[in-house]
């Protein structure tokens, strides 16, 4: 029989006078406890009550709710290690605890190498660290990883994703460079002729002879009907409303069918030549009280031209002068005669070129030794008698 004592008596039975009773019998049994360094089993799913009942102090518990077996440190109730005696291979996913992690986690040991840990998948492997030959091979060679249109990574040659790339997406000029740095700055990259490397040049340089279209010109709204010409700062082109051709206006004396001419009737002084009516689209003259007023300077050509009758059989002698009234001078003259009678009619043309001053002004004077008609009435199907022209032109 073993001399160990496996639990305390609640009441020492040896110690008393006489025989114990009953009483004191069942006191020895209620109230005895486990001996020092033993306790007993507590199965059940509350937390036992060490405070109240200190013997739980040396208490296993089983937990009928978890199946877990507990010991009390001293502190609080705490799972007891049995690590040893798991079967290997037997614990399962269900009996891990997630807890301190979070969804879609691994768990790895820590740096420390002391404890284990959550981590998320992507931070598994530090920069640069994780090695191409872990990567399943391509399906063939040349062959680089992309994501496709849809998000979605797939595998594909590269020459053949190079060239889709090229043919549908914009490249950035900052993305061209010059290797071999030949090119010039303001110049183009264009193909050689020889078709099989690129040059660079002036793109004025690179335009064809006769090959760029009209519809290439640059224009706006204002330039509608203008000629092209260079500027007075000889850096641009800009719109002109003066034609290549120059302007042109024309004044002369005109009226009704059968409507007189002017009759030159003083003799041996000069006489003014009358005009009624300018035909001026460019707005290059005035004309009043039969004088011709140049708007603009410049150069100008005139050409006058006037019929000539005389009735009497006599004949006559007729001068007629460009007068510059502005500049009191005579510019030119133009010398005709009459035969007179039946002689017929006889026309005076005075031509001539000059340099004006903006708003100079000039008239036309005749001076003969007998009176003269210009020109005769033909009163014919009352169309208009028109009879002294004059035609200025500004040259460019």
């Amino acid at each position: 029989m073993s001399s160990r004592n496996f639990f305390n008596a609640g009441l020492d039975l040896a110690s008393l006078p006489s025989a114990a009773t009953n009483a004191q019998i069942q006191q020895a049994l209620v109230q005895a406890n486990p001996a020092s360094g033993l306790g007993l089993n507590i199965k059940q799913a509350s937390t036992p009550d060490v405070a109240t009942y200190t013997e739980y102090a040396t208490f296993l518990w089983i937990n009928t709710t978890t199946g877990e077996l507990k010991y009390w440190n001293g502190t609080s109730w705490q799972l007891v290690s049995g690590f040893a005696t798991i079967a290997d291979a037997s614990v399962t996913v269900a009996k891990l605890s997630p807890t301190g992690g979070a969804a879609l986690q691994l768990i790895r040991i820590n740096a420390g190498g002391t404890a284990f840990e959550f981590v998320n998948p992507a931070d598994l492997f530090s920069t640069n660290s994780f090695p191409l030959n872990r990567l399943v091979n391509a399906i063939g060679a040349g062959y680089v990883p992309y994501s496709d249109g849809s998000g979605v990574y797939t595998s594909s040659l590269l020459a053949t994703l190079i060239n889709t790339w090229l043919t549908t997406a914009n490249i950035p000029n900052t993305r061209v460079i010059d290797v071999a740095g030949v090119g010039l700055p303001n110049q183009v990259a264009y193909i050689a002729d020889t078709f099989n490397a690129l040059s660079y040049g002036y793109v004025e340089s690179l335009l064809r002879a006769n090959q760029t279209p009209t519809n290439k010109l640059q224009y706006t709204a204002g330039l509608a009907g203008k000629w092209l010409k260079v500027n007075a700062g000889g850096t641009d082109i800009e719109g002109a409303t003066e034609a290549p051709g120059g302007k042109a206006a024309v004044v002369k004396y005109t009226g009704v069918a059968n409507t007189a001419p002017q009759t030159i009737s003083t003799t041996g002084s000069l006489q003014t030549v009358q005009f009624n009516a300018a035909v001026n689209p460019s707005s290059i003259i005035s004309l009043a009280s039969n004088q011709i007023t140049v708007l603009a300077s410049g150069n100008y050509e005139i050409d006058f031209t006037t019929p000539v009758n005389r009735a009497s059989a006599s004949s006559a002698k007729i001068v007629t002068v460009l007068r510059d009234i502005t500049g009191a001078s005579s510019l030119v003259t133009a010398t005709a005669w009459h035969p007179g009678g039946a002689g017929g009619q006889t026309t005076i043309n005075l031509k001539h070129s000059l340099a004006v001053t903006a708003n100079n002004v000039y008239e036309i004077q005749i001076i003969t030794d007998q009176a003269i008609d210009l020109g005769i009435a033909a009163n014919l199907s009352s169309l208009a008698e028109t009879y002294q022209q004059l035609v200025i032109r500004k040259l460019t």
